[in-house]
């Protein structure tokens, strides 16, 4: 017998889909079976689907169902395609806070052949974490996930964990308060007070945040936005509270400025990334803190993590 025939592999090919309200991603990582915290990222494939447009009433519509088995089947043939040998599909908010969250995730489910793991938001708060510190880099703190339809919020010491999920995401507040591309004066304002509100809703204090970092799609946004207006040459990976509030400023003082500007930064979320940068700009005051420093792991990582 030729030696090595027995021996088993060292790596893993694993694919995740995470199903967002606006996009749905897949990424493929290449993990190392004798070290977990070990694992590369070869291949990571957006689709912007839009979902959150399919709730109306709070109901995920049949359109919604179509769209969301249609974007996931793609996915799921791409990873099979790139020989992934096990792949996981899970949603977020967008499926969980809709009335009939049960019925489309198993219509979906039922269409693509496939299992959909939809987390809750004390799980999406708690993965999220573990992604965005797989590198031992955790110190004290509070770690946001902004999303669509939902912002996690992690407080986390040296002896304790705290995590909260609140129903206020970019898209979300989007849809509840602005009626046209960008949102007006007044529209910005009704956007601080709902993430104001929000704020005082957590159970933690955020005042004693002794650093403030983030993670997810709208904190990377906000730095891309950043970079285009100020002719950066990188994108930051940290995020001042002048930043949102020059973002805004702009947008408020020269509107076809800040327009231009976003289609070249962030054209897939016009509609998305002016809320954003009104909720990370309360949270951030909230936490009397002057910047977030973003993570370049997240829920993928952490999800990936409780896989292996």
């Amino acid at each position: 017998m030729k030696a090595g025939l027995n021996t088993k592999p060292k790596t893993k090919r694993i694919g995740v889909i995470d199903t967002g309200s606006n996009t749905v991603r897949l990424a493929v990582f290449d993990c190392d079976l004798s070290d977990r915290s070990k694992f590369k990222e070869p291949i990571d494939v957006k689709a912007v689907a839009g979902l959150s447009n399919y709730v109306q009433d709070g109901i995920f519509t049949q359109r919604g169902v179509e769209k969301a088995s249609r974007t996931l089947s793609r996915h799921i043939d791409r990873a099979e395609n790139l020989n992934c040998d096990e792949i996981y599909v899970f949603a977020t908010a967008v499926l969980r806070n809709a009335s009939n969250s049960e019925q489309a995730v198993h219509a979906i489910e039922k269409r693509i052949g496939h299992k959909i793991d939809l987390l809750s938001g004390f799980d999406e708060a708690r993965l999220g974490c573990q992604g965005a510190f797989a590198d031992g880099d955790d110190k004290e703190g509070t770690l946001i996930d902004l999303g669509g339809g939902s912002c996690e919020v992690t407080c986390f010491g040296e002896t304790s964990v705290f995590s909260q999920s609140l129903k206020l995401g970019c898209i979300s507040t989007y849809s509840e308060f602005v009626n046209c591309l960008f949102p007006t004066e007044e529209e910005c304002r009704a956007i601080r007070f709902a993430a104001q509100d929000a704020i005082r809703s957590l159970n933690c204090d955020l005042s004693k945040t002794k650093q403030l970092f983030g993670i997810g799609g709208s904190v990377r946004a906000i730095a891309r936005l950043t970079r285009e207006m100020k002719c950066l040459e990188k994108t930051p990976k940290h995020i001042w509270a002048t930043d949102v509030q020059d973002a805004v400023e702009l947008l408020e003082s020269h509107p076809d400025l800040f327009a231009h500007a976003a289609v070249r930064a962030v054209p897939e979320r016009l509609h998305s990334v002016v809320p954003g940068c009104l909720i990370i700009g309360e949270l951030i005051s909230a936490c009397g803190v002057e910047e977030l420093d973003i993570k370049k792991g997240g829920l993928r990582e952490g999800y990936l993590l409780s896989k292996l």
